[in-house]
């Protein structure tokens, strides 16, 4: 499993547009529902509830080979 952590030191974080590119010969992305998403790339995106400096995201992947 992976953390994701996106922060302000000063605004609050009202939403989060991103992406998290990964080696799909290394790691399979592990979906928690019926996501579809893959092929070295997840989009991260989500509204904050209540103003927060903060934004976290956990995504778990399965190791399909070491690397280097």
């Amino acid at each position: 499993t992976v953390d994701v952590e996106f922060s302000s030191t000063s605004d609050n974080i009202g939403d989060v547009s991103a992406n998290l590119e990964y080696d799909d010969e290394l790691l399979q992305y592990v979906p928690v529902s019926n996501e579809k998403y893959g092929g070295g790339v997840i989009p991260l995106r989500d509204t904050a509830d209540t103003d927060s400096l903060t934004m976290d995201f956990k995504v778990k992947f399965k190791v399909l080979d070491n690397g280097t």
